[in-house]
């Protein structure tokens, strides 16, 4: 029977608690002893480790859950989630698309003070004034110099 919960036959280890001294080729020659590696991803003080063969996977997990590397105690498990794209199934565009969304010529365009605005008033009227029914045009007929009554 073996030793671990993974009925998925997953490849994926999560490695947690990794010294900051820790490097990529540290972890690969660590873990490389225990089967072939087909790609660490390296994170700040945590890293994926991912095996050709499940078995392999759970030896290492076995086998280096505790263990002291670099001055720290790491923790090592089967990685829970799925797993991110492959590298070369990655868009590689350079700009993100954004949908519903003006091309970026329009975007970027300001208005001259002699270019109309792309939404029309109706009547003379701001779309506010529009929408509350206010007919003043947009303008306060109160004199600035007198107060309110």
């Amino acid at each position: 029977m073996p030793r671990y919960e993974d009925r998925h036959g997953s490849t994926r280890l999560y490695v947690g608690h990794l010294s900051s001294r820790t490097r990529t080729r540290d972890v690969e020659r660590l873990f490389s002893k225990y089967g072939r590696i087909r790609d660490v991803d390296m994170k700040r003080d945590f890293a994926f480790v991912d095996f050709s063969d499940p078995r392999d996977a759970d030896d290492a997990r076995y086998r280096l859950d505790g263990r002291d590397v670099d001055g720290s105690r790491i923790v090592v498990e089967f990685a829970k989630g799925a797993r991110p794209p492959e590298p070369a199934a990655r868009s590689r565009s350079p700009e993100p698309t954004v949908v519903n969304s003006p091309p970026l010529k329009d975007r970027n365009h300001s208005l001259s003070p002699n270019e109309k605005s792309p939404m029309p008033e109706k009547n003379g009227q701001s779309p506010k004034d529009q929408e509350n029914g206010n007919g003043t045009n947009g303008q306060d007929h109160t004199p600035r110099d007198e107060p309110s009554p």
